[in-house]
Parts: C-alpha cells; sequence; structure tokens
C-alpha cells in the first residue's frame, strides 16, 4: 500500500467519525483489545495478572454513531511500516 493510499484512507475515516480521542502510551483505562483498522497492528495489550488492557501504541479511538468505535495508528509512519513488514511476511 502505498503512502498516498494510507493517507486517504486515514482521511476518510477520520473525517467520517464524530468524537476523536488520543490515547496515550501506557494508558491503562481500557476495556477490551484494540487493532489498527488501516495496518492490523494490536495497540493494546493484556495483563493477565492485573487483569487489565494497557495502550502499547499512541492511537486514534474514534466512534461511529455513539456505539460502534474503532482505532488507528497516531503515527502513519507506524501504519507504513507495518504494512511493509507485514508484505514481506506474505
Amino acid at each position: 500500500m502505498k503512502n498516498d493510499s494510507i493517507k486517504e484512507r486515514r482521511h476518510q475515516i477520520l473525517s467520517s467519525v464524530g468524537n476523536t480521542k488520543i490515547i496515550k502510551i501506557d494508558n491503562h483505562n481500557l476495556h477490551g483489545n484494540r487493532v489498527c483498522a488501516i495496518c492490523g497492528r494490536s495497540l493494546t495489550s493484556y495483563d493477565s495478572i492485573t487483569d487489565s488492557y494497557t495502550s502499547i501504541v499512541k492511537h486514534f479511538h474514534y466512534y461511529f454513531l455513539g456505539s460502534l468505535s474503532g482505532s488507528i495508528c497516531y503515527d502513519i509512519k507506524s501504519c507504513r511500516r507495518e504494512l511493509l513488514k507485514n508484505k514481506d511476511r506474505g
């Protein structure tokens, strides 16, 4: 996937949603696993000892119609790097 198509997908997502929050690294106030909608990278990790999720990547969390939500990486370079890594594997 080229930079222009990544930019376009990010723009489409962020311009079509209602609310957007920026989630910083080490945020423990999460209630589930999150994956980037563009590159598929895991944005959170689960700690079984504390039974909680922690943000491992700075990301946008957005809401559709109040109840549906999703996430994308904050940094476009992160998405590009992950997509290139996955392309090399497959």
